[in-house]
């Protein structure tokens, strides 16, 4: 478990001390950095592949008039 580390001593209003506690992030911190550098060594970069689509060859297409030829 994280340990508790107390840092400053506060005066509260009542005139008692009270010391604040300081949580220990370095096992966190850790696990986050392993973490990362798992998923980036077993993630797997592909391309992503689209479908075939059949165009239409230029020669059969016909192509309408403009209205004001007409």
């Amino acid at each position: 478990m994280a340990n508790l580390e107390s840092t400053k001593t506060i005066k509260s209003t009542n005139g008692r001390r009270k010391e604040s506690p300081k949580v220990d992030l370095t096992a966190m911190v850790d696990l986050m950095f392993l973490l990362t550098t798992f998923f980036m060594l077993t993630t797997t970069l592909a391309e992503s592949k689209a479908a075939d689509v059949s165009k239409p060859i230029p020669a059969d297409v016909n192509t309408p008039y403009p209205a004001s030829e007409q």
